[in-house]
This record gives structure tokens, C-alpha cells and sequence, in this order.
């Protein structure tokens, strides 16, 4: 039997006939007989007393109305409850990051948030895994700093805005002049080299780290790809060359070792590493644009 059917039927009894109920339903009065009549063969009795003008239920029908009322409440109890489910049967997936990053826990209990940490691939950028439908939102550096990048991802239908500074921090060898110092200024950073250790996120990440420094400061980036991540970085490697990087995962490979020394400031002006959240301008998860609201209030730079 159709939930529809049902649903013309009480609407019948609470209009007081036919030609009401047809004109609330958008209907033909004809229809909604048609209806009413399949409904009865259906049941096996008649609903109505048709040998009258006025509207006159059976005492089956009656007895009917009640249980009908009934369905359709727990119809609608059902498809709400079980609605709720299917907005809530699958976290949002975000591409790994660490909690300085991202404040997990603070979302989750502030938005009743749900997240999934998704594993990439190795040498996959996380734009790479939103555009390719693996994650949901991607939180990375400001992937908008590299040209290549932003028309990549304009041309996959993918928005990116700031949300957040990481704080960055500069390491040196001692062997490196820089290590005498008690202070960097941006002319002490003429011609140096940096060293990056990824050469799948190149152009992102010396689009990052030239606008960490700060304008005008002129370093050349180069990729050293032998190292594998930054945990492989020896000291005595770099020489003369910098290695700069947030500042937690700087300081958890490399507080308390010999022969480095470690910088966070610019002549006084804390060195920053610009953070964007990304997401696709065709999802139609509100808790997408929701989260985004909260990571990038104002949506943009302060």
C-alpha cells in the first residue's frame, strides 16, 4: 500500500470530502476517488458510504482512520530518526595531520565534529587527494602561493582559503656562519640555500617558505632528494645550507642534538608558515562549509 494513499485518506476525512481534499492535494477530484478506490480493493472493504452526497466513513473505515493516523506518524518518526543516521554514518575525511595543526578534540567538542585522518599515498600533496575524491577537506600550507598549484586546482573546481599561521623555525649546522649569530636579519639570508626534502611538493613549499621569510629576502630553495623526510636531516649535511620547517617538528628531531642551532625569529618578527583549508565547490555537505567557517574565520590573512 502507498504512503501517499494513506496520506489522501486522512486528508479526505479532515477536509470533509473529496473536492476539498483534491484542491489541497493538487489533484483531480477523479484522482483522488481513483485512489481511494485502488486503496479499498487493496483492503478488502469499503471506506466510505457512497450511497450519500456527504462524506461518510464505514464503521471499517473508522476503525481504519485510527491505524492510518498511526502509520503515518511512525512513518514520519522513522524517516527523521533514521535521516539522522544517514547524516551521521560517515565522518568527514581529512587528509593526516598533526594536532597542532588541526584542533581536532576543540572541533569535536565545540560542532559535535566527526573527522576520519586519511593516509595519502607517499608523494601525494593533499590537494591531490581532494581533487581525486580520497578526502573530503584538505589542511595543508597555502597551496594558493604556487601558481601551478592554484590553477590546478581552480581548473578541479576546488576553493582554498587561509585559515591559520604554523609557527616555522630556522635550523642551521653550526658549520654554517649563520650559527655565530645571535640574531638573523633578512641579509643574512641573501643567497642562502634551503633545503627541501620533498621533490613532489617543490613548488609549494618554496612558494611557502620565500613568503615565510617575509618579502624581500632572497634564499634559493633546493631539493635534496636523498632525504626522505626531515627526520633523516643530519646536521653535518646542511653545511652552509638552512633547513626550515614548523617549529614542533623542528624541535622534536632536533632539540638537545649536537652541532645545530635553531632560529624562530627574523630580526625580531616570528617566522610564519601560512596554512589554507580546501574543499570542493560542488560538495553539498553542510558540515564541509561549516568546518571551514570555523578554521578560517573572515577568510583571510591577518
Amino acid at each position: 500500500m502507498k504512503m501517499e494513499y494513506l496520506n489522501e485518506f486522512v486528508l479526505v476525512v479532515r477536509h470533509g470530502g473529496f473536492n476539498r481534499a483534491a484542491r489541497n492535494l493538487f489533484v483531480s477530484q477523479s484522482t483522488l476517488s481513483d485512489h481511494m478506490r485502488a486503496m479499498e480493493l487493496e483492503l478488502g472493504f469499503d471506506l466510505f458510504k457512497r450511497e450519500r452526497k456527504a462524506m461518510e466513513l464505514t464503521p471499517a473505515g473508522v476503525r481504519f482512520l485510527r491505524y492510518a493516523q498511526s502509520i503515518l506518524c511512525t512513518y514520519d518518526e522513522a524517516r527523521e530518526a533514521c535521516a539522522d543516521i544517514a547524516r551521521k554514518r560517515a565522518p568527514l575525511k581529512i587528509n593526516e595531520v598533526d594536532s597542532h595543526f588541526l584542533p581536532y578534540e576543540q572541533l569535536r567538542s565545540q560542532m559535535g565534529l566527526e573527522v576520519e585522518f586519511v593516509t595519502l599515498r607517499e608523494n601525494d600533496f593533499p590537494l591531490d587527494g581532494l581533487i581525486a575524491g580520497t578526502i573530503d577537506v584538505a589542511f595543508m600550507v597555502d597551496y594558493t602561493l604556487s601558481p601551478e598549484e592554484s590553477a590546478k586546482a581552480e581548473e578541479a573546481g576546488v576553493v582554498g582559503m587561509f585559515s591559520s599561521y604554523c609557527k616555522a623555525a630556522l635550523l642551521v649546522s653550526d658549520e654554517s656562519p649563520l650559527a655565530r649569530k645571535d640574531v638573523v636579519g633578512a641579509r643574512d639570508l641573501e643567497r642562502v640555500r634551503v633545503v627541501l626534502t620533498d621533490p613532489a611538493f617543490y613548488d609549494v613549499w618554496a612558494s611557502v617558505i620565500k613568503s615565510s621569510l617575509g618579502e624581500g629576502t632572497q634564499v634559493r630553495v633546493i631539493l635534496t632528494p636523498e632525504l626522505k623526510s626531515d627526520a633523516e636531516l643530519l646536521p653535518s649535511s646542511l653545511g652552509d645550507d638552512v633547513y626550515i620547517c614548523d617549529a614542533d617538528t623542528i624541535h622534536d628531531h632536533f632539540d638537545g642534538k649536537a652541532g645545530v642551532r635553531i632560529f624562530e625569529d627574523i630580526e625580531g618578527r616570528e617566522i610564519r608558515i601560512p596554512m589554507c583549508v580546501a574543499y570542493r565547490k560542488d560538495s553539498e555537505d553542510e558540515r564541509i562549509l561549516a568546518l571551514v567557517d570555523r578554521l578560517c574565520p573572515g577568510g583571510g590573512k591577518d
